[in-house]
């Protein structure tokens, strides 16, 4: 735990870096000179940095056995959860009561757009 907050601090800190360290852009009018390139080349510094780091992101999590036996992991949730049965009773039962309402909904729909339409016919036959 205290390496992978050491790593989060390295890298907070290499990014606050960049963010500090980055140069605003040459404006035409300047006339500056040499800094065309200024641009381009931090952005290939950056590049530079966001590759090094992503190589070191998977060199880490090779080396910890992120890769090993992908599988593992779902029979180890089901292996983890107690009352598996119970928690998938509770989920089909909330899929049922959804299922329901939905179909009662789309039940008194046509009933309500009826009597909408009904009392439509009957202001609009009023008119001054």
């Amino acid at each position: 735990m205290a390496l992978k907050m050491r790593m989060m601090r390295l890298f907070m800190a290499l990014g606050g870096l960049l963010m500090v360290a980055t140069p605003s852009t040459a404006f035409a009018h300047d006339n500056l000179g040499g800094d065309e390139l200024a641009v381009a080349n931090w952005m290939l510094v950056a590049a530079m940095v966001t590759i090094v780091i992503a190589l070191l992101w998977g060199l880490w999590a090779f080396k910890s056995g992120q890769f090993t036996n992908v599988e593992e992991s779902k029979y180890t949730m089901l292996d983890t959860a107690d009352d598996y049965d119970a928690i998938m009773a509770e989920a089909e039962q909330r899929e049922l009561v959804a299922k329901a309402a939905t179909e009662a909904a789309q039940a008194t729909k046509p009933a309500a757009e009826s009597a909408v339409s009904k009392s439509e016919r009957a202001g609009s036959t009023v008119s001054i």
